[in-house]
């Protein structure tokens, strides 16, 4: 039967049947975590009546300060998250387990770092479109709408998820 999650990039192999389950459920974080962002600020621009003729006051500025903060955590954080989690793991660690058993054991530390890294920029999306609710400025409502294109991108493929997974399982086997 062919994979249905074949990508461009190449596919999962072959008896995915639960890897394609665990890219499916990080797929569905994701979806929930931008859906929330995107709901909510449908709400405020309907509260705001799209009005976006406010002063930038302080709280704007925080708003926007933060939302750049968080776009670098949101890379950094990730990093540290998964480098602590892959240096627990060693080579004899992966050496009992079948492909399948050693894909899971990776696949939660991508499963931790991704979901890290769009809460961060939902958060901020969250605080920018509260900002614009109190203040009515255009600039936190653009800061929003990047921090949600943001977790957008980030959405995972089999085959990113795939990529991401064999290279780290790579990297323990190269560490010895």
């Amino acid at each position: 039967m062919e994979n249905p999650y074949r990508d461009s990039g190449g596919s999962l192999p072959p008896s995915s049947t639960d890897q394609v389950a665990f890219v499916r459920s990080i797929q569905i974080i994701t979806l929930a975590l931008l859906q929330g962002v995107v709901i909510f600020g449908i709400i405020v621009l309907f509260i705001n009546k799209a009005v976006v003729d406010g002063k930038p006051g302080i709280l704007t500025w925080i708003a926007v300060g933060f939302s750049c903060l968080m776009i670098m955590n949101h890379i950094m954080i990730p990093q540290l998250i998964s480098k602590a989690m892959l240096d627990r793991i060693s080579t004899a660690d992966l050496r009992g387990q079948s492909d399948l058993e050693g894909f899971e054991r990776v696949f939660g530390i991508f499963r931790a770092q991704h979901i890290v890294a769009c809460a961060l920029l939902e958060g901020a999306a969250f605080f920018c479109f509260v900002t614009y609710m109190v203040e009515k400025n255009w600039m936190p409502l653009g800061a929003a709408v990047v921090l949600m294109i943001m977790i957008a991108i980030r959405f995972p493929t089999a085959a990113k998820v795939q990529f991401w997974v064999e290279d780290r399982i790579r990297e323990i086997q190269l560490k010895g």
